[in-house]
């Protein structure tokens, strides 16, 4: 059940960020776009690499403990490659 709330609440404070990757311009695979949507007084930052031509695969990573999107810059190329999917990192 925990589980399923955490999943739940993700989802839920992750929508916005989702609903924003609907109306970033095309770019190409190779090329990662920072975005910044405001919630609140507060401004949540993202960054999309976009994935394969008919993918419509999204992989959200969230690096936690309070590190930043750039935990995963090392990681998100050879992702993308490996599963075509749009990446989002925050």
């Amino acid at each position: 059940m925990r589980l399923v709330t955490l999943y739940l609440g993700l989802t839920l404070s992750l929508a916005p960020v989702l609903a924003a990757c609907s109306q970033i311009p095309e770019a190409s695979a190779s090329s990662t776009s920072a975005q910044l949507i405001k919630r609140g007084d507060r401004n949540l930052a993202f960054h999309v690499t976009p994935g394969k031509p008919g993918n419509d695969t999204f992989i959200v990573l969230d690096a936690g403990g309070g590190l930043d999107a750039s935990y995963w810059n090392d990681f998100v190329p050879t992702l993308s490659q490996r599963t075509g999917a749009t990446l989002i990192t925050y």
